[in-house]
């Protein structure tokens, strides 16, 4: 199993203001926040990976000291950034750290997506190595639970836009939590999104 180090400390004021309970209920991000995090998805979407990867970790750590739920995510789009930028040592770290930090909150399973996610990424940059010491973290994780023979259908949702209309990031499907019906929210920045309007 990859060795967790400690959360990072917080150096200066909080980029997040206000401190909430790791994985409670979910607000938004305020604009000064949502703005960097949106420059940070434009970089790496404009193919700048390492400065990208310096955003995402500043706000990774900045969500991680504000115990902000996003703070996982955060560093998992920083190590992919770091992995694009071809520095594989760093990104592997900041993904231990963000699944260190949802096992402490016993959030197993967005500990085994965000896992599954990186070793399917890790493959696809050529990197089997490391996709391989991922894999070998997912089968030490203890099992969930057993779920009931008839699981409950899951809602048809609606297709959504292709990134979040507040921060730009890329929608996966996988990554978002639906609010209801017709709304998910965004896994980076806590923002509803809804059907695009035809």
């Amino acid at each position: 199993m990859p060795r967790f180090g400690r959360p990072p400390r917080r150096i200066g004021p909080p980029l997040f203001p206000g401190l909430r309970r790791p994985f409670g209920a979910v607000r938004p991000l305020a604009p000064g926040p949502i703005h960097a995090l949106a420059n940070a998805n434009r970089l790496f979407t404009a193919g700048h990976f390492g400065p990208a990867a310096e955003q995402f970790e500043m706000l990774a750590k900045a969500a991680s000291a504000s115990k902000l739920p996003f703070a996982p995510r955060l560093f998992f789009q920083a190590a992919r950034a770091n992995w694009q930028a071809g520095q594989i040592p760093q990104g592997m770290q900041l993904l231990r750290t963000g699944l260190g930090i949802l096992l402490t909150a016993g959030a197993i399973g967005r500990v085994r997506q965000i896992a599954s996610s990186a070793a399917d990424e890790l493959d696809q940059l050529g990197h089997a190595p490391e996709a391989a010491e991922v894999r070998k973290f997912l089968t030490d994780i203890p099992a969930p639970a057993e779920a009931s023979a008839m699981p409950p259908a899951e809602p048809v949702h609606p297709a959504l836009p292709t990134n979040c209309g507040k921060c730009g990031a890329l929608i996966r499907t996988n990554e978002v939590e639906w609010i209801d019906v017709q709304t998910a929210e965004c896994a980076y920045c806590g923002s509803p999104i809804r059907p695009e309007k035809i």
